[in-house]
């Protein structure tokens, strides 16, 4: 008996590639928080810039 089933693609399927930069962006939101949190630490301490300049410089 012959299996008369046709081969179709998922419609909702994505590539590896997609696949790997759409989950990519949680690993990004992670570096970028703890990159800007250093950089605000950094510049109040050691730097001396008021908290309110400096968030008005980095939300810009």
């Amino acid at each position: 008996m012959k299996n008369n089933k046709t081969n179709t693609a998922n419609p909702d399927k994505i590539g590896i590639g997609k696949f790997w930069a759409w989950q990519s962006r949680g690993a990004s939101a992670a570096i970028n928080f703890i990159v800007v949190s250093f950089v605000a630490i950094y510049c109040t301490d050691a730097l001396g810039i008021p908290r309110n300049a400096l968030h008005t410089y980095i939300m810009q």
